[in-house]
Parts: C-alpha cells; sequence; structure tokens
C-alpha cells in the first residue's frame, strides 16, 4: 500500500506537468531583427557532373576538358644514350651497302615516350634514312632500341649523321646519336 502512495503522488506531478495549457510563445533570436530569416550557404563550389532526372549525369567531362594549365611542366623528356648496339664508329662499308644502325637508349627523363616522340636528324648525312625516325614508347628508367636503315653513299669517305630525340612539341632532347662510317674506294 506504500507503494500505491507514493507512485499516485508521483503520476499526478507527471501528467500535470506535460499537459500544461498554457500557449508557448515562439522563440525569437536576441541578435537577430524582426522580418530576417536564414537560409543555409550555397556551396562554395558547383557540381561539375550535375545529375540529370534519371540519376546519371548529364555530361562527363572530355580529356579536352582537362587540359593541365598552360605552362605547367608535367614531366620532362630525357634520352641517355647507352651504347652502340651496331656499327661502331670507322665501320668500312663498300658503296650503296645497307646499313642496319642501331643504339641502345634509356629513357632518363620522367615522361613515358609516347608514339609521337621521334628521333630527327640534326647533322651530317642521313645516308638515305629517312630524317625523322621512329622513338618506341618506353617508360621512365627503360631501355630501348633505336634504329636507322641507311645506305652507304657512293662516293668514298668518311661520313657522319647525327640523330636526337624530340618530344610532340619539336623540343629536342637527351644525348646525340651518331653513325660514323667510312666508304671505301
Amino acid at each position: 500500500m506504500t507503494r500505491r502512495l507514493l507512485f499516485f503522488p508521483a503520476a499526478v506531478l507527471f501528467i500535470t506537468a506535460c499537459a500544461s495549457r498554457s500557449t508557448a510563445t515562439p522563440f525569437t533570436s536576441p541578435t537577430s531583427p524582426p522580418g530576417v530569416t536564414f537560409s543555409a550557404p550555397e556551396p562554395l563550389t558547383p557540381n561539375p557532373f550535375p545529375l540529370s532526372p534519371t540519376g546519371i549525369a548529364a555530361s562527363t567531362p572530355t580529356p579536352a576538358q582537362i587540359v593541365p594549365p598552360l605552362g605547367a611542366d608535367l614531366c620532362t623528356p630525357d634520352l641517355l644514350f647507352v651504347a652502340d648496339a651496331t656499327v661502331p664508329d670507322g665501320t668500312q662499308f663498300k658503296p650503296g651497302e645497307t646499313i642496319d644502325k642501331r643504339w641502345t637508349v634509356r629513357n632518363s627523363g620522367s615522361c613515358a615516350w609516347g608514339p609521337e616522340f621521334r628521333v630527327v636528324l640534326v647533322g651530317g648525312d642521313a645516308m638515305g634514312a629517312s630524317a625523322e625516325l621512329a622513338l618506341y614508347p618506353a617508360l621512365p628508367g627503360a631501355e630501348g632500341i633505336v634504329r636507322a636503315q641507311l645506305t652507304a653513299p657512293g662516293q668514298p669517305g668518311d661520313y657522319v649523321g647525327t640523330w636526337q630525340a624530340r618530344d610532340p612539341e619539336g623540343k629536342l632532347f637527351g644525348n646525340k646519336m651518331w653513325v660514323r662510317i667510312t666508304v671505301s674506294g
């Protein structure tokens, strides 16, 4: 019975406290003037991939839209001459003889050589080769072979052709390579 006597007054107090009949006054901030409303701030940057009604991005940026700013050096191309793989300097050939010249090189830069990287004649005699050779793709640190198909000139004498790597923008880089031969009479 004592329990009931304690429970009853506690229940009455609880019910009367929760069922207050007074009208609540709306809260107004003491620092905001009347009539001012607050809203969420705008995002700092717009969403670069706006969603369409289906929930799929309305457009995806193309590689042309993701271009680094002008003057940004992303990497530095470089080529290190390692060795003459064929035709050591001073090798003798007969006039008109075919020459298969190969140089071993290393990509010593920070750029991967893509298909647009070339090796070009920068001095001397092309000896029948194209003035532009392929510089086969290579990752930084990798070694590769540069190959030139030449023809010994028709006149006896000493001949030199000098070659150097060129990047897609036309800038020469790296060690020069050459072929130095003697055409016998």
